[in-house]
C-alpha cells in the first residue's frame, strides 16, 4: 500500500462533526517523504527557529503551501570537489562559507473525485503512462499486476452521436506569463489535438483559452487545480515538459500545468538549423524570423500537450514511412514527417532542397489511433474488463498498418531517437549530405556586423552533433531486432532479427562515412575564426564512441545469441571485427601507404578497443575475446610489413608502435592467463 506518511491527533470537530487537526507539522518538519535533501548537499536536519510557513492558498480541489525551510549543514571541507550530480533541474549551489542553507518548498494537496471514473486496462501494444496495483484477488492462479491507463475523464453530450461535444472540455489556460509573439502559436499548438479525439466521438474536446487578466478575474489563480496552465519559466535550461496530477484509484488526470523554460527556443532554434536549413530559406540567416520560431514553438506545445493527455514517447513512429514518402510535398503534408508527434523526429533532415517536403512534425496517424484508443467510450461496457473486445478490434489494426505501433528504446533500430524514415542508412547519407550543406554556409549564416565568433562555434559543434546521432541510428542496425508487439492468435513472430545483408551495408557505410572527417568540417574559413585547436581530438572522440557503440556489451552478446539460435547465417562477432579491420586500416593496401592525423588516432583507437577485450571477462563469454586475440595477431603482421613501405617518417614511426604495442598486449596476456 502507499506508505502513511503521518498521523494526527484530531484538535477538535466542526459544527458539522467534521475532525480538525493541526497540520503546522507536516509543512515545518523534516518529513521524508516530502524533504529537499536529496537535492541539496550535506545538509543535516530542520532549524524550526528559522522555518516558516509563507503562504497557504484554498481552493475548492486544492490546498497550495509555501514554505522557507532552514537547514543546517553538515561541516565539509570547502575546497573539496562538488559531486557530479546529473538532476532536472540542476541543483543550486549554495555559500560553501555558511552552516545552513534556506528553500523554498511548494505543497500541493489535490483533492479526489468523490465518485472514481471507470479505468481502462493497459495494453502493452498501446502507448499510456498508467498506474498499477496487485490484484490478489484474479483467477490467474498467480498476483495480477493490473494497470490503468492515465487519461482525462471525457463525456459525451449526447451519446447517441458519433461524434458529440463533450461535457466538460480539457481545457488549457495560456499563462499570464507567456510572451505575447507565441501565444497564438502555443494555442494552435494545443487545438491541434482536436483532430485527434475526432478519431474518438469527440468534437471540441480540447481547448486552449488565455488566462483573464488581473482586471478581468483578480481570483484567478494559476494554482487552482480547476485549471490546466501553459506556463513560461525564466530560465536557461533548453527543455519543456508536460506533467500531470491524476488519480492513482483509476488514472484519471485531474489537471496538468505544462511548463516551458525560456531557453527552448534556443534548442528548438540549434536543432532547426542543423536539421532542416538546407531545405528552408528562411532558416539560412540567423537569428530566425519569429514567424519560423512560432512554427517551432507550436510543434513544442503540440508535443508537450501530448504527455499531458496520457501519452508517453513512442520512438517507433518516426520509422514508418519511406525516405521516397520523407522527401514528397504531398505526403509529408497530410501526414508530417513522422507517425507520430511523440516521437522525437525533431525536424526533416531527410529532405533535400528543392523536394518542397514539410519539414516540421503534425499530429500523426499514431496520435489519432492512441487517441481512439484511449478515449473512445463504450457504454454497453460496464467494466474494464468488458471494454476489452472492443479495445483489442481497435489494437489489431496494427498488424496491418506499422505507422500505428508503439515501441521504447532498446534492442529494436526502429525505435530509435532522433532518427527519421524506415532505412537508417539512407536517411543517414541524406542526411549528412544536408550537413554538408549546413557546414557550407555557416560562416554568413551565423555572421552579424561587430558581433564575436561565439555563435558560428556553437552551430559548429551542433553539426558535430547531428552527425554523431545521425551515425549512431547506423551502427544500431548492428545486432538490431525488431520487435513487434503482438498477442497469442496473432502472427507469433515478435522479434525479427535484421538480415546479415543489412547489418553488413550499415558497417560498410560507417567505414565510408562514420570514420572519416568531411572537409567542409575542418574548413580553414571556420577553423580560422573559431580556432583549430581541439578539433582532430573532436573527431577521435566521435571515432571512439562509434567503436564504443559497435562493440557495447550488450551488442556483442545480442549477436553471439542470435548467431546460436537462427537458423539462417547471421552477421557475427568476428563478421564485424574483421570488417572493420579492413576498412580502418585500408591504407595499408597502397605501395606506399600514408595515414593522417585523423586516421592515426581512429586506428589507435582500434587497437586499444580490441586489446582491452583480453583481459574482459565478459569478452571472453562472448567470443570476442578469441576474435580480438585474432585480429590483432593478423594487424601485427600487415602492420610490420606496411611500416618498411611507408610514404612518411610520421605513419612509419605510427606503424611501428602500433606493431610493438600489439605484440606487447599478446605476449603479456599470454602471461595472465598461464599465471591463472
Amino acid at each position: 500500500m502507499p506508505a502513511i506518511i503521518k498521523a494526527f491527533d484530531v484538535a477538535a470537530y466542526a459544527e458539522d462533526g467534521a475532525p480538525v487537526i493541526d497540520v503546522t507539522g507536516l509543512f515545518i518538519d523534516d518529513v521524508p517523504e516530502f524533504s529537499p535533501k536529496v537535492q541539496l548537499r550535506d545538509v543535516r536536519s530542520v532549524d524550526k527557529k528559522r522555518t516558516f510557513i509563507e503562504s497557504v492558498k484554498a481552493f475548492s480541489r486544492n490546498i497550495e503551501t509555501r514554505v522557507l525551510v532552514t537547514f543546517s549543514k553538515n561541516p565539509r571541507n570547502p575546497f573539496a570537489p562538488e559531486p557530479e550530480r546529473r538532476r532536472f533541474p540542476p541543483p543550486r549551489r549554495s555559500d560553501p562559507t555558511l552552516g545552513s542553507v534556506t528553500v523554498e518548498l511548494h505543497h500541493s494537496m489535490v483533492r479526489l473525485p468523490e465518485e472514481p471514473m471507470k479505468p481502462r486496462r493497459w495494453d502493452e501494444r498501446v502507448g499510456f503512462f498508467a498506474v498499477s496495483f496487485e490484484d490478489y484477488s484474479s483467477s490467474e492462479h498467480q498476483v495480477e499486476n493490473v494497470r490503468y491507463v492515465t487519461r482525462w475523464r471525457l463525456e459525451k453530450k449526447d451519446p447517441t452521436a458519433a461524434v458529440s461535444d463533450p461535457v466538460q472540455p480539457i481545457v488549457y489556460y495560456i499563462g499570464r506569463g507567456i510572451p505575447e509573439k507565441w501565444r497564438s502559436y502555443i494555442k494552435q499548438g494545443v487545438e491541434d489535438w482536436q483532430v485527434a479525439f475526432e478519431a474518438a466521438g469527440f468534437s471540441n474536446a480540447i481547448v486552449a483559452r488565455d488566462a483573464p487578466s488581473m482586471e478581468e478575474d483578480p481570483d484567478w489563480d494559476a494554482e487552482d487545480a480547476r485549471y490546466s496552465t501553459i506556463r513560461w519559466l525564466p530560465s536557461t535550461i533548453q527543455n519543456a515538459f508536460g506533467p500531470h496530477i491524476h488519480d492513482p484509484r483509476t488514472g484519471e488526470i485531474l489537471e496538468s500545468d505544462i511548463r516551458f523554460f525560456h531557453n527552448v527556443i534556443q534548442l528548438a532554434r540549434d536543432w532547426y538549423f542543423v536539421q532542416a536549413s538546407p531545405s528552408d530559406l528562411r532558416a539560412q540567416d540567423l537569428p530566425l524570423p519569429d514567424e519560423l520560431v512560432g512554427e517551432l514553438v507550436q510543434y513544442i506545445a503540440s508535443h508537450e500537450v501530448g504527455h499531458t493527455l496520457g501519452f508517453p514517447h513512442n520512438m517507433k513512429a518516426s520509422s514508418c514511412y519511406t525516405v521516397a514518402q520523407m522527401r514528397s510535398p504531398q505526403f509529408t503534408q497530410a501526414n508530417g514527417t513522422e507517425a507520430s508527434i511523440m516521437d522525437y523526429g525533431r525536424f526533416n533532415y531527410v529532405a533535400q532542397p528543392g523536394d518542397g517536403a514539410r519539414l516540421i512534425p503534425i499530429i500523426g496517424p499514431y496520435d489519432k489511433f492512441v487517441t481512439e484508443w484511449g478515449y473512445t467510450p463504450f457504454p454497453q461496457a460496464a467494466t474494464p474488463e468488458q471494454e476489452k473486445p472492443f479495445l483489442d478490434a481497435i489494437a489489431a489494426r496494427q498488424l496491418d498498418d506499422p505507422c500505428l505501433r508503439f515501441g521504447s528504446p532498446g534492442i529494436d533500430p526502429t525505435a530509435q531517437t532522433e532518427d527519421l524514415s524506415a532505412d537508417a542508412i539512407e536517411a543517414t547519407r541524406l542526411g549528412l549530405a544536408n550537413l554538408e550543406r549546413v557546414a557550407g554556409f555557416l560562416v554568413t549564416a551565423t555572421g552579424e556586423e561587430g558581433k564575436d565568433y561565439s555563435l558560428l562555434e556553437n552551430m559548429h559543434e551542433q553539426i558535430f552533433r547531428q552527425r554523431d546521432r545521425e551515425l549512431g541510428h547506423v551502427a544500431n542496425q548492428v545486432g538490431g531486432v525488431v520487435i513487434e508487439r503482438k498477442v497469442y492468435g496473432q502472427d507469433p513472430q515478435v522479434y525479427r532479427p535484421l538480415p546479415r545483408e543489412r547489418q553488413q551495408a550499415a558497417v560498410a557505410f560507417l567505414i565510408e562515412n562514420g570514420f572519416g572527417v568531411p572537409e567542409v568540417l575542418v574548413s580553414d574559413d571556420v577553423l580560422s575564426r573559431i580556432g583549430m585547436t581541439g578539433v582532430v581530438e573532436r573527431f577521435a572522440s566521435s571515432h571512439q564512441r562509434l567503436l564504443g557503440s559497435l562493440y557495447r556489451s550488450s551488442r556483442i552478446q545480442r549477436m553471439v545469441d542470435l548467431e546460436a539460435t537462427s537458423a539462417v547465417p547471421t552477421y557475427t562477432v568476428a563478421d564485424l571485427t574483421g570488417d572493420l579491420a579492413d576498412g580502418i586500416f585500408s591504407e595499408l593496401a597502397a605501395r606506399a601507404p600514408r595515414v593522417d592525423p585523423y586516421r592515426r588516432n581512429l586506428q589507435r583507437a582500434f587497437i586499444e578497443l580490441l586489446i582491452s577485450k583480453l583481459a574482459d571477462d565478459g569478452a571472453a563469454s562472448s567470443d570476442l575475446r578469441a576474435v580480438s586475440r585474432g585480429v590483432l595477431t593478423e594487424l601485427a603482421g600487415r602492420v610490420e610489413s606496411s611500416a618498411s613501405s611507408a610514404g612518411d617518417a610520421v605513419t612509419r614511426y605510427h606503424l611501428q608502435d602500433l606493431a610493438h604495442t600489439i605484440r606487447s598486449s599478446l605476449e603479456a596476456s599470454y602471461v595472465i592467463e598461464i599465471d591463472s
